[in-house]
């Protein structure tokens, strides 16, 4: 098979032709005694074996449903729990955007909680209608 490749791979590759007929097969010798095709150097994937996956089978335990490492039962029950409640809060978000804005029993807005708190009501100020309203002696109003 790696000689079919070679062979394909030369067939398709241009030929470089040298200034002499000398030059030409000082290439080609160096090319077939020297040079090392880099395919021929990777070390091949290493495929799993049976053994390999009953041992990742026996890190957990079906009956039970855990793990039997205790360091990665609690990894992985802390990383459900964060997913669970980044769920749950998206769900929540979407409720409160379809459903009404206030609770139909008690007539509390449900979105006064997250609302930023207005401190300036806007329009005129209210001076009193007569200057006469505070008495400026004893300082009664």
């Amino acid at each position: 098979a790696v000689f079919w490749a070679v062979l394909c791979a030369m067939a398709s590759a241009p030929a470089v032709v040298g200034a002499t007929w000398a030059s030409e097969l000082q290439r080609y010798e160096r090319e077939r005694r020297y040079e090392v095709d880099p395919e021929f150097l990777r070390v091949p994937a290493r495929s799993a074996t049976r053994a390999d996956i009953a041992h990742a089978e026996r890190s957990y335990d079906t009956v039970l449903q855990t793990y039997r490492d205790n360091s990665r039962e609690q990894s992985q029950r802390n990383f459900e729990e964060r997913e669970r409640l980044k769920h749950l809060n998206r769900a929540a978000d979407v409720q409160l955007r379809r459903e009404h804005k206030y609770n139909l029993i008690n007539h509390e807005g449900r979105m006064d909680a997250i609302e930023p708190v207005k401190e300036f009501r806007g329009g005129r100020l209210h001076y009193p209608v007569s200057h006469q309203e505070h008495n400026i002696i004893s300082n009664l109003g």
